[in-house]
């Protein structure tokens, strides 16, 4: 999905960059979190536009697989833990819709997956 706060006609040669830069950001981010740079981090979460951190979120779950997610989540934790967070929060209170965006989608993937449970083991599809 590309960012287009303005919603104009989108080329997709545009499209192509705008996919670029925000790969290019999600890659700075797992870098910083594999080097568990804890300052980089909340920097990132600081100082990125609100749309830049909604859009490489929803990159990073349509790319990375279950097991790189659950790491990216663990090293996250690792830098900036509840408390630290809750601090970024109160500097930057547009933060709480992207964790909120966050939390549905969660909640979407885990009703989803309950239903094709249930629908496994009722023999339906």
């Amino acid at each position: 999905s590309v960012s287009n706060p303005t919603n104009a006609p989108v080329s997709m040669e545009d499209a192509s960059d705008e996919g670029h830069r925000i790969k290019g950001i999600s890659d700075r981010v797992l870098a910083m979190l594999k080097a568990k740079d804890k300052q980089a981090v909340k920097e990132y979460l600081l100082t990125t536009s609100i749309d830049d951190l909604k859009v490489v979120t929803l990159y990073q779950e349509t790319t990375l697989s279950t097991a790189e997610q659950k790491k990216l989540d663990k090293d996250f934790n690792a830098c900036v833990s509840g408390a630290e967070f809750a601090k970024l929060l109160r500097q930057r209170p547009e933060l709480r819709s992207l964790v909120q965006d966050a939390i549905k989608r969660d909640m979407q993937r885990r009703v989803a997956s309950m239903r094709r449970k249930r629908g496994a083991a009722d023999g339906s599809p």
